[in-house]
């Protein structure tokens, strides 16, 4: 889904075609030290760890931008393009997002209020959003209360991915899909 599209990948193999599948992601993925120092995998990108197992360093790192890039379709942007138009009229909105994989963080707003100082310039924004459980009358209703939910839209994935990318904002839980829209320039509050 993320590969799609993307004019530097040769081949993309299908789920199936190999047994066993080798990967150095592991050993980049975990703690390390580095001049000195603990780096756990939550304070640093896994791209970026991944480069300082290949020998990059800090001043490469900080000279190169390691965010995802993605490639749509011309299908994929007219449709959203349209989309945007339909719902905001401009590319001035933001996009939320409340969803867990942990069951645990499903339904919780444990740690929201540590947001609403950074989002105080986007207050009554248009926003896109996704969320598990009912926004309606908590504090993300009165920032925003003009929303779009992306269940009501139908959109696959990468539509919605292409959506946010294309926000001034992007705020809520961290997750794969805010990261995936990061590498586009907005303004990722998580």
């Amino acid at each position: 889904v993320v590969m799609a599209n993307n004019p530097y990948i040769d081949k993309i193999f299908n789920v199936g075609e190999f047994d066993v599948v080798f990967s150095d992601h592991d050993r980049s993925y975990t703690s390390l030290i580095h001049d000195g120092e603990m780096i756990r995998s939550t304070d640093e990108p896994l791209a970026e760890q991944i480069l300082r197992r290949f020998g990059f360093t800090d001043e490469d790192i900080l000279s190169i931008d390691s965010r995802p890039k993605l490639y749509f379709t011309q299908e994929e942007v007219d449709r959203c393009d349209s989309i945007i138009e339909k719902y905001i009229g401009s590319y001035e909105y933001g996009c939320l997002l409340f969803a867990s994989r942990l069951e645990h963080m499903k339904g919780q707003w444990v740690g929201d209020e540590y947001l609403f100082p950074y989002l105080k310039k986007y207050k009554n924004t248009p926003v896109f959003y996704y969320a598990e459980f009912d926004i309606n009358n908590t504090k993300w209703h009165e920032f925003f209360p003009n929303r779009i939910n992306f269940v009501d839209l139908g959109l696959s994935l990468r539509e919605q991915i292409y959506i946010k990318s294309k926000a001034v904002f992007n705020a809520g839980y961290q997750a794969g899909i805010t990261d995936l829209s990061s590498g586009m320039g907005s303004d990722v509050i998580t």
